[in-house]
């Protein structure tokens, strides 16, 4: 049976994580599309590594054992008990990257925005499990579980950003870079209402 587990992305077992990142992108839309299939052999790896390294939580779906999908975030947590995640800005610059990659990630769209956002990093899930909710579930379970937190993500193909719409968030900055259309979508926080509330709107 398929169930999703939030974490620290260092809970995860990093082979399974990193392959699952790897796999999900090979042959992808979007920024993968820039990379020649060399190119993303040698370089999905330690850039997808790097987004792993830098997120801070994780919403993974399982089934059995295996890793079917996996969303990371990385949001400001003041009562975080581990050392912080290092951005990923400073691990992209240890890598050496093709040209084209370059140019996207220096558009200011991905600029940080004030440190009261999270940032949806990835979401990805296995290719043979697409098409089934789980990208959508994995959304819907990380704004669940931290509600007061408006939350950041980026776009840059029609698939992922229908996505991200379906599961509350709203286009609000475009820019276009190396052919791709990229949109920043925003999820911002949701009053909760009281109980108390609920049951009086439910009585008149």
């Amino acid at each position: 049976m398929r169930h999703l587990q939030s974490s620290h992305p260092e809970d995860l077992p990093t082979a399974d994580a990193l392959g699952l990142l790897v796999r999900a992108h090979e042959g992808a839309p979007g920024w993968p599309a820039l990379l020649t299939p060399s190119q993303q052999q040698r370089h999905l790896a330690p850039l997808l590594r790097a987004v792993l390294m830098s997120a801070n939580h994780a919403v993974a779906a399982w089934q059995g054992q295996q890793l079917l999908g996996l969303l990371l975030a990385d949001y400001p947590s003041p009562t975080a008990r581990r050392c912080p995640s290092p951005s990923l800005r400073q691990l992209i610059r240890c890598l050496v990257l093709p040209r084209p990659l370059q140019r996207l990630l220096r558009d200011p769209i991905y600029a940080r925005q004030a440190d009261c956002h999270g940032y949806v990093l990835a979401v990805c899930v296995a290719p043979e499990w697409q098409r089934r909710g789980i990208g959508r579930d994995l959304i819907r379970t990380l704004t669940g579980a931290i509600p007061a937190m408006p939350w950041l993500a980026h776009t840059d193909h029609a698939g992922s950003r229908r996505l991200f719409v379906s599961s509350g968030f709203e286009p609000c900055e475009q820019s276009e870079q190396q052919g791709l259309i990229i949109d920043r979508l925003t999820r911002q926080t949701r009053p909760v209402r009281k109980k108390a509330d609920a049951n009086a709107s439910a009585l008149s």
